[in-house]
């Protein structure tokens, strides 16, 4: 079984292609405390669901992704969701990695499941989503 067929059987939720990444920002929650990174240090997701999503991260300390991996610190997502009232915080965990390089340069982009999730988020991601669809277009992934 190759790698694409074994995502496919563990998604639960159909992914959305974003005609353009969307630009999600991002804090680290420390077990004693919370590391904000600046504001300008943002993800940008290539696809999204509304139980996770997949984005290429940010280049991040020494140290800092090996601790998110082994759950050490967390990943507060906070979804600028276009014509919703605030921004929608949910927790990811990384369930899969890879190192890329772009320009000779490396990065690293993430499959990342969303982690306690309320369901008036899930719906309204669901409708942004869907919304996206419309009036842009995108592709659905299974």
């Amino acid at each position: 079984m190759n790698k694409k067929n074994s995502d496919r059987e563990r998604r639960k939720d159909l992914r959305v292609g974003m005609p353009k990444p969307l630009m999600v920002r991002f804090r680290i929650e420390k077990q004693k405390g919370i590391f904000k990174l600046r504001p300008k240090k943002i993800a940008r997701a290539k696809n999204m669901s509304v139980g996770g999503m997949f984005l290429e991260l940010p280049p991040l300390q020494e140290g800092q992704l090996d601790r998110i991996i082994k759950g050490k610190d967390k990943l507060i997502l906070e979804l600028e969701v276009p014509e919703a009232r605030r921004p929608i915080r949910i927790k990811g965990k990384i369930t899969r990695l890879e190192k890329r390089d772009r320009y000779g340069k490396p990065i690293y982009v993430a499959g990342l499941s969303f982690e306690d999730i309320k369901e008036k988020d899930r719906e309204e991601i669901l409708r942004r989503l869907i919304n996206i669809c419309l009036k842009s277009g995108c592709s659905i992934n299974y």
